[in-house]
C-alpha cells in the first residue's frame, strides 16, 4: 500500500495508508504527466515514507494530493471530486503557511514544489507566480553538486512559469541571476520526456527569455523620462539598452545559425491539410513539419525571442529614441530589418502550429508551455504591428490548440489581452 501524507482530521497527521479513490487520482495524474518533470515530483511521492516529523514531504504529499484530485474531478467534470480537491488544498495551504512561518530561511525544493501544486489548484494563478519568485529568491541555486532529481524537476517545472510572470509584474525575472542560470543541473535522463535531449539548447534559449523582462523594464522606464528631458544621461541609457539588446540577438543568432545546419534536414515544408474555420487568407501556403517534438518546440521558442527582442527596436523608435550608434549593425545578421524579421517569425511560428494539431500526441502535456507561448507572443506581435489576417488565423488557431491539449496547465491559461498587447505598456 503506498503511502501519502495528509490530514483528513482536525490536525496533519505525517502518513496515511493511501485510499483506493485517492490512489486513482494520482495514477491518473501521474499518467497525464509522465513525459514530464512534473512527473518527478509524483514519483517521490510513491516512493516516499518520511519518519522525521520535521520533514517537509509530508506537507508536499499534501499538496500534490490536492492538485491530483482537482485535476482529476476537473478533467472527468466531476464536481464533488473537485470539491475534495479544494478541501485538500486548504489543507496543503495550512501546511505551507505553517512551514513558512516557522522557518522562512530554510527554503527547501519540497517547500517550492508544494507552492506550485496550490498554483496550479488555484485560479489566480499570477499571485502564486510572485510567491514562487519570493522562494526562489530565498532558496540557494541549484548547482551539479548538490541538487536532486526533485530540485531539478522543481526548476524545469517552474522556470517557464516565474519568467511569464515577469513579463506580466514587469520587474526582473530571478531566473536571469547568474548563479541561476550559469549552475543549473542537468536533469536526469528520461527516455519519455520530449526535452532531455536537447536540455543545453533549451537552456540557453530561457536563459536569454529570462533577461527579456528586465530590457523591458529598462525600456518603459527610458520612453517615459523621453517625455521629460533629452539629456546626455538620458541618451548614454538608450545606447547602452541598444547595445544589450544587439548583444543578445547576435549570440542568439549564432546559436541558430548551428542548430539549424545541424538539423535543416530534419526539417521540411508541405503543404497544410489543417482547416481553421477563418476568413482571412493566410500568406503563405506550405507548413513546416519536423522530425520530432523537440525540433519543433525549439523552433518556436527561438522564433518567439526574437520576436520579443524586436518589438525592443521598434518601440524604441517610435518614441524617437534611435541607435546613439547606427555604425554598429543592430539588426539581424542576415540584413532583416526588425519589421521585416518580426513578420518572419510570426510567420514561422503561425507555419509550425499544424505540425502540434497533427502530429504530436495530446498526452504528452508537460510540455504545453513551449506550444502555447509562441501563439500568445506571435498574437502580441500582430496586434502591436498590424498584422489583422496572421491575427485571426492565430486565433482560430489557438482555439483549435486549446481542444487538443485539454491537459496542460497553459492550455487553461487565456490571457486575452494580457499578453496580447492591447493592455500594455509600450514594452510589455
Amino acid at each position: 500500500m503506498k503511502r501519502f501524507a495528509s490530514s483528513h482530521t482536525n490536525g496533519p497527521r505525517t502518513s496515511f495508508a493511501l485510499q483506493s479513490r485517492e490512489e486513482i487520482y494520482v495514477l491518473f495524474t501521474v499518467q497525464n504527466l509522465s513525459k514530464g518533470p512534473s512527473a518527478v515530483m509524483y514519483r517521490d511521492v510513491f516512493s516516499s515514507n518520511p519518519s522525521d516529523p520535521a520533514s517537509h514531504r509530508p506537507m508536499m504529499n499534501q499538496c500534490l494530493l490536492a492538485e491530483a484530485t482537482s485535476f482529476y474531478g476537473l478533467h472527468n467534470r466531476q464536481s464533488r471530486i473537485l470539491q475534495d480537491g479544494l478541501r485538500q488544498y486548504g489543507r496543503g495551504l495550512s501546511m505551507l503557511r505553517s512551514a513558512l512561518i516557522k522557518d522562512t530561511c530554510n527554503v527547501t525544493p519540497e517547500i517550492i514544489v508544494s507552492a506550485f501544486a496550490l498554483s496550479v489548484v488555484e485560479s489566480s494563478w499570477l499571485a502564486h507566480i510572485r510567491g514562487l519568485e519570493r522562494l526562489f529568491a530565498l532558496h540557494k541555486p541549484l548547482t551539479t553538486e548538490t541538487s536532486t532529481e526533485l530540485g531539478s524537476a522543481m526548476l524545469a517545472t517552474c522556470r517557464p512559469l516565474l519568467i511569464i510572470g515577469s513579463f506580466f509584474t514587469q520587474t526582473p525575472s530571478v531566473m536571469r541571476q547568474p548563479e541561476w542560470k550559469a549552475n543549473a543541473p542537468p536533469q536526469a535522463p528520461d527516455e519519455n520526456a520530449i526535452l532531455s535531449a536537447s536540455a543545453p539548447d533549451i537552456d540557453l534559449l530561457m536563459g536569454v527569455l529570462a533577461e527579456i523582462p528586465q530590457l523591458f523594464s529598462d525600456g518603459n522606464e527610458l520612453t517615459r523620462l523621453s517625455d521629460e528631458e533629452r539629456s546626455p544621461a538620458l541618451f548614454a541609457r538608450v545606447s547602452n539598452l541598444w547595445a544589450r539588446k544587439k548583444s543578445m540577438q547576435q549570440n542568439l543568432e549564432t546559436w541558430h545559425s548551428k542548430w539549424y545546419t545541424a538539423h535543416q534536414e530534419q526539417i521540411s515544408e508541405t503543404v497544410p491539410t489543417t482547416r481553421l474555420n477563418t476568413t482571412h487568407a493566410t500568406p503563405w501556403t506550405t507548413v513546416y513539419s519536423f522530425y520530432n517534438p523537440t525540433l519543433a518546440i525549439l523552433f518556436s521558442l527561438y522564433h518567439s525571442i526574437i520576436l520579443l527582442l524586436n518589438s525592443i527596436p521598434l518601440s524604441l523608435l517610435k518614441a524617437g529614441l534611435p541607435d546613439p550608434s547606427p555604425s554598429t549593425p543592430w539588426n539581424l545578421s542576415d540584413g532583416e530589418s526588425p519589421l521585416s524579421a518580426t513578420q518572419t517569425s510570426i510567420h514561422s511560428i503561425s507555419r509550425s502550429i499544424e505540425y502540434y494539431l497533427q502530429s504530436l500526441a495530446p498526452s504528452q502535456a508537460p510540455v504545453d508551455y513551449y506550444l502555447f507561448f509562441p501563439i500568445h507572443v506571435a498574437r502580441r506581435a500582430c496586434v502591436q504591428q498590424g498584422y489583422p489576417a496572421e491575427l485571426a488565423w492565430l486565433d482560430e488557431a489557438y482555439a483549435a490548440m486549446k481542444a487538443r491539449y485539454t491537459q496542460g496547465v497553459w492550455a487553461k491559461m487565456d490571457f486575452a489581452d494580457r499578453f496580447s498587447g492591447l493592455q500594455e505598456g509600450l514594452f510589455g
